[in-house]
């Protein structure tokens, strides 16, 4: 009798993959690299293409915005916002008034991520599109990067899934999309979770 495979593996929790994401390259659209240095250490994270000169890192991405809570220095109406964006903070912004058209000088400025994409599956650094990415059905199955693709693979592949042992609520296999373990998708997953991992060894990407 063929014995079924059990998942054992220790009870992963999100920030023990979030690392490391595999996204696609906004120059030339192969896969390339961010990375985190510690799942909040986001100031330090950096990016790079495996294929193109293409790269970028936290600081290189910092905007400067007038503050969107200026008011009109006339009317006291709340200012339109502003479409500036600058790399470094200028002494003042010109914005003009929409009720009275009178010219305002905004002096305090607002620092934010200038990100390649606002919605979709992306990163949270960056914004940047997940390469790994296909759809199941009406559902979108993703990996984040090798370790993530794997456990995920390994629970796939189980047929007894034992409950961890831990204090804390849910880990992460507990919290994963029901679509990606339901009986009708297991095949199609399994198909495209192995086909990602033969892409990520062809790539080199660790």
């Amino acid at each position: 009798m063929k014995k079924k495979k059990r998942y054992t593996s220790p009870p992963w929790r999100w920030y023990d993959f979030a690392d490391t994401f595999f996204v696609e390259c906004p120059a030339c659209r192969n896969a390339a690299i961010v990375k985190i240095p510690g799942a909040f250490h986001t100031k330090k994270a950096a990016a790079h293409c495996i294929k193109c000169n293409w790269q970028t890192d936290y600081e290189a991405r910092q905007i400067y915005q007038p503050a969107d809570n200026a008011v009109c220095a006339e009317c006291n109406t709340k200012l339109p916002p502003s479409t500036i964006k600058l790399p470094k903070i200028n002494k003042f912004a010109i914005i003009n008034c929409e009720k009275c058209t009178a010219q305002n000088r905004v002096v305090r400025w607002t620092k934010s991520t200038l990100k390649y994409n606002q919605t979709g599956i992306i990163e949270p650094v960056f914004g940047l599109n997940l390469y790994f990415q296909a759809q199941i059905g009406s559902n979108t199955l993703w990996v984040i990067n090798e370790k993530h693709l794997h456990v995920i693979l390994q629970f796939t592949e189980a047929k007894l899934r034992q409950k961890a042992d831990v204090s804390y609520r849910m880990t992460f296999v507990e919290k994963l999309p029901k679509f990606i373990i339901a009986a009708k998708n297991r095949e199609k997953v399994l198909e495209t979770l192995l086909r990602w991992e033969k892409a990520m060894e062809a790539f080199g990407l660790k």
